[in-house]
């Protein structure tokens, strides 16, 4: 078995300036987009959603927003309609203005704060995480909550 290191990560301290995280999540998010991922994923997805019996993304510790545009595109051309919705526990203003003037159909950002550990109920569908694991501490990580939703854990 692995052992787990669980380190901090300065842009999760509460006196972290918002610029350094807006960077690294930015970061992430770019790299997210030009990775070639999606081809693997997107099977991986519809065979998890069909299991489930839905058609709903809730992806928890959002941040940058990750590879949903170049999956929900997948999705699309697979012809598997697909609507996601991003969260995150500190959602980034400037990050849900620039989803709202991109308009990408079938995916939106909440605006509202989502503890990933605490999901309100009424965010329904299968709940996934794109390099979010790493937050939660070794007891955090290995009792996901209990409810009858899928996990697809991406690190």
């Amino acid at each position: 078995m692995m052992r787990r290191l669980h380190l901090f990560e300065f842009t999760d301290l509460t006196w972290c300036p918002d610029t350094f995280r807006r960077i690294q999540t930015d970061y992430l998010q770019f790299v997210a987009t030009i990775g070639t991922g999606h081809k693997n994923l997107g099977p991986l997805f519809i065979r998890a959603m069909r299991h489930d019996n839905t058609t709903e993304i809730k992806d928890l510790c959002s941040g940058g927003t990750g590879p949903w545009i170049r999956l929900k595109a997948y999705f699309k051309k697979a012809g598997y309609p697909v609507t996601i919705k991003l969260t995150d526990k500190y959602p980034h203003p400037e990050a849900i203005r620039k989803w709202s003037k991109a308009v990408v159909e079938g995916i939106d950002y909440l605006a509202e704060p989502v503890d990933a550990l605490q999901v309100p109920d009424h965010l329904h569908g299968m709940r996934t995480f794109f390099e979010g694991f790493h937050h939660f501490k070794p007891a955090q990580a290995g009792h996901p909550p209990a409810h009858p939703y899928s996990y697809l854990l991406i690190w």
